[in-house]
């Protein structure tokens, strides 16, 4: 069986992505960004690019800019309001 491919930089797709209680690990495989990066992303330690947080926006939720200036608070409570 030939696995589909999601664009995650559509919002189209948002519904199909994340699904409840996704992990770090199952989303960074999803993203194509390392656990540690996206966990650095997520603890506010590190800024995603801007196509990376298209994606985050419509695999976790909030606006891209969430992902780029947001604090560590504001992308964490992204985080759980999805999971």
């Amino acid at each position: 069986m030939q696995e589909t491919e999601i664009d995650l930089t559509s919002r189209d797709n948002k519904d199909k992505m994340r699904p409840m209680n996704t992990t770090i690990q199952e989303v960074s495989q999803m993203t194509a960004m390392s656990r540690r990066h996206l966990s650095g992303i997520l603890n506010g330690k590190r800024k995603a690019s801007p196509k990376k947080a298209i994606v985050l926006a419509n695999l976790i939720g909030g606006d891209p800019a969430l992902w780029i200036f947001g604090s560590a608070e504001e992308r964490k409570a992204a985080w759980h309001r999805m999971g």
